[in-house]
């Protein structure tokens, strides 16, 4: 390690700085540390794993304000005015009660109207599509591009690789249980179901909807924190265009970062739900009638006299934890990704802009490395599916407890061998399907053609001659009508109490919003059939998204989806892929310290993960609410010191031209804080050793 005598001797043209008494190693000039003497006992540290100080190093931290009982102390000893005011004035993304607030606001609110809305003008813009008619409107059109496209390709290989048309037709058909008005080439023979395009966008586009509204209300509450700096406004002056870049920078993330994921993930997502509605109705036949429909487990089981024996509230829950869990697999993956290009684009950007054809070193195609390649390629997915997994399978108990409930207003009565008896009506009528089997889908329920409920005496499809007494009939006698209650069945079963109190919860509410939103809604020209439609998806949608966002992203994956926890999980699948039992149980080991939020328990590795943490790239977290929030992501104290720390990196360049040259420390340190994070190992290091000539390990 040079040292200021070495450069001395070697002619350097630097000015020596004075190592006065007191200061030790870091010596000052003008008051101020050795700043090339501070940073060089880091590398050293980690070199050797060891480094000297002594007391007067020490003495000199305690006369500027640096304890030992205050491990961010040295933070506090050198901020600046703005760091200062940024850790007494947090921002409303960096505590708890602040993203509380602008969750309920971005998703309770603005989100769950955005949902509803996307869901009813889809409803409307998708009436009428099939496979064979000409396209009307851009999601019909957008419909008509993805079957087109990737369900034509499904459909070909499927057929060339079994040489049956009639699966190769399967594979592109979802909701084989429903009724959408398809017809065959012949343009007479019904078909049921819908095709891969009319799938994708009417389980993508709601979703997608509610993600950019939830994206772009957050950002415009952050620029109403009045302890946030807005980078456009300065002394009260708004630069136009640079608001305007920001808003437009802000769209288009909005939309290709936020709604994107849930349209990059929209043809896997479709097909698994599928596969998992198979599995289940396998487990739990007549499943899959509820599935088709949409109603999260909402219908009841009956009898074959259409008596109710209970329901399908457990399978719907099932159903939803685990295509929520790996749905978002699949949008982490993408967030990364995202991210990634982001990277480039912006070191491009910042760089030359200058195009260059990618080049391949043949020297680098060696077994070993792909074979390395193909191992990190597996060890991310499993690494990624594990944390997903981890936060999510606890997250989603916040969106079934309240989501399965909701639809019990509307759920099918179905018999597990004989099928769906009929439809639950909002206003406590009951509408059945006909003997024949026909029905029709109309608003996501199914109604009687050529009948009108309510029947005294119905009888499964197909099943003419036993007729029974329908048990859903309002009871018009004494002369008042009582109406069917969806919400008083099953309560003999362990969550049958507990899940129609929720139900109904919902449904009041719903009720009430109604009621709030009719007159304007009529002012507006829209029917009171369009208002009730907007009141219950939006009050729905908001009772089990918001609750439901603010655990996975605000609360677990936060602490659970760290770069800490990769190095954990890596190790441990490292030990598996190369068959070391202790690597693995070493990785163990470090999942549940990080879990725990307790450091590892070897001073290297533990080291390793300070650095990540701290890091050198920090808007690259692997955090989802890191990336789009900054410090947002890290709300504690401890953390958002952290944080201050790695974005000394920002001073990278004048810190490296600093220590080239002697004569600029002192300025350098004038301007330098300790959220460089060489500065802040050293002092670390520093503050831990215990006495003169003890080295710290």
């Amino acid at each position: 390690m040079a040292t200021a005598t070495d450069e001395k001797k070697q002619g350097s043209t630097a000015t020596q700085t004075m190592d006065a008494p007191g200061f030790g190693a870091y010596g000052a000039a003008g008051g101020q540390p050795d700043l090339r003497a501070a940073l060089e006992k880091e590398p050293e540290a980690k070199r050797n794993g060891s480094v000297d100080f002594t007391v007067s190093d020490k003495r000199w931290l305690k006369d500027i304000g640096i304890t030992t009982s205050d491990p961010n102390s040295y933070h506090k000893a050198w901020e600046s005015a703005e760091d200062k005011h940024n850790r007494d004035h947090l921002k409303w993304n960096e505590t708890y009660g602040g993203r509380l607030a602008m969750r309920s606001i971005s998703r309770g609110i603005v989100g769950a109207a955005f949902y509803a809305t996307a869901q009813i003008y889809a409803g409307k813009a998708m009436r009428g599509y099939t496979a064979t008619d000409d396209p009307k409107g851009v999601l019909q059109h957008i419909t008509r591009f993805i079957d087109n496209t990737v369900g034509k390709s499904i459909q070909w290989t499927v057929k060339a690789v079994t040489g049956d048309e009639a699966k190769a037709l399967k594979a592109v058909t979802f909701r084989d249980t429903f009724d959408y008005g398809y017809k065959a080439k012949d343009g007479v023979t019904r078909l049921m179901g819908r095709s891969l395009g009319h799938e994708t966008v009417g389980v993508t586009f709601d979703f997608a909807a509610m993600s950019f509204g939830d994206y772009m209300t957050r950002y415009t509450l952050g620029l109403m924190d009045p302890n946030a700096r807005v980078k456009w406004m300065k002394n009260g002056h708004m630069n136009v265009p640079g608001a305007l870049k920001d808003l437009f920078q802000n769209v288009f993330r909005g939309i290709t970062y936020a709604a994107g994921e849930d349209m990059a993930v929209a043809v896997p997502y479709v097909y698994g739900l599928r596969l998992q509605r198979n599995i289940i109705d396998k487990a739990s036949p007549g499943f899959k009638y509820d599935s088709d429909r949409s109603l999260n487990g909402g219908s009841f089981k009956v009898d074959a006299q259409g008596k109710i024996v209970g329901d399908y509230q457990l399978e719907g829950a099932l159903d939803l934890m685990g295509r929520f869990s790996w749905y978002n697999v699949g949008t982490k993956m993408f967030r990364d990704a995202y991210s990634g290009v982001a990277k480039k684009v912006n070191q491009w950007w910042d760089g030359d802009r200058s195009i260059h054809m990618p080049t391949i070193d043949a020297r680098k195609l060696t077994p070993a490395r792909m074979a390395d390649a193909v191992g990190d390629g597996i060890r991310y997915v499993l690494r990624t599916t594990i944390k997903v997994m981890g936060y999510m399978l606890p997250a989603t108990a916040f969106f079934f407890a309240t989501r399965t409930p909701q639809s019990k207003y509307i759920g099918l009565a179905i018999n597990p061998e004989k099928g769906p008896l009929g439809f639950v009506n909002a206003g406590g009528g009951f509408s059945y399907i006909q003997a024949d089997g026909s029905h029709r889908a109309k608003g996501g329920s199914i109604i009687s053609e050529g009948s009108e409920s309510p029947h005294k005496r119905v009888s499964f499809a197909g099943d003419t001659g036993q007729t029974f007494e329908n048990v859903f009939e309002p009871d018009r006698s004494g002369g008042y009508e009582h109406r069917f209650d969806p919400f008083a069945h099953n309560e003999h079963t362990w969550h049958g109490k507990i899940t129609n109190k929720i139900g109904r919860f919902n449904y009041d509410a719903g009720t009430a919003l109604n009621e709030f939103i009719m007159p304007l809604g009529r002012k507006m020209g829209f029917s009171a059939n369009t208002v009730n439609l907007f009141a219950r998806k939006d009050v729905n949608a908001a009772l089990s998204y918001m609750p439901y966002f603010m655990m996975k992203t605000d609360i677990l994956s936060a602490e659970w989806d760290t770069k800490r926890m990769d190095m954990a999980l890596d190790r441990m699948l490292t030990g598996i892929g190369r068959l070391k039992w202790g690597e693995f149980r070493a990785g163990i080991g470090e999942v549940m310290r990080a879990t725990m939020r307790e450091p590892f328990s070897e001073p290297k590795r533990e080291q390793l993960a300070q650095d990540m943490r701290w890091g050198k790239d920090p808007e690259h977290s692997s955090n989802e609410a890191f990336q789009l929030n900054g410090v947002g992501a890290y709300r504690n104290t401890e953390n958002r010191e952290n944080y201050y720390t790695a974005r000394g990196n920002e001073q990278k360049s004048f810190v490296d031209k600093a220590v080239e040259s002697r004569r600029s420390q002192p300025l350098t340190m004038a301007q330098l804080k300790p959220r460089d994070a060489s500065w802040a190992d050293a002092m670390r290091k520093f503050q831990e050793t215990p006495a003169q000539g003890q080295s710290v390990h």
